[in-house]
């Protein structure tokens, strides 16, 4: 019996290993959402070759990640400004990473309006 639930991790392990990594290639051959790709394959680069050695927001100083940059950093303020205002007309009154990035019923219309403020960044 304990031979078979290991082999029953084992398996499971094995699965889900193999479908991050083609999850992972599908990401990367994608031609659409390319503008988040854009902007963690930049800040991954960036750190690895040396660029953005400390991890730290160019603009503020704070650790940089994608809830700095969408959600907390002043030195984008205006595009958060912007994006507050379209999500506004949405019905949307606070805004969120769980809401951006959730699967909400109108989060087409909330990918658009993130993308379309992530681009002004990069």
């Amino acid at each position: 019996m304990a031979l078979k639930k290991v082999r029953n991790r084992k398996v499971k392990s094995m699965t889900a290993c193999e479908v991050r990594k083609r999850w992972q290639k599908e990401w990367e051959c994608e031609s659409t959402g390319r503008h988040l790709y854009k902007i963690q394959e930049k800040a991954g680069k960036m750190r690895k070759i040396g660029k953005h050695e400390n991890g730290k927001c160019n603009k503020c100083g704070q650790d940089e990640n994608i809830e700095h940059v969408i959600m907390e950093c002043e030195a984008y303020e205006r595009q958060r400004f912007q994006l507050t205002k379209a999500l506004n007309k949405l019905g949307i009154d606070k805004i969120s990473l769980q809401v951006l990035l959730g699967d909400g019923s109108k989060q087409i219309e909330i990918f658009h309006n993130l993308f379309h403020n992530l681009k002004r960044l990069v």
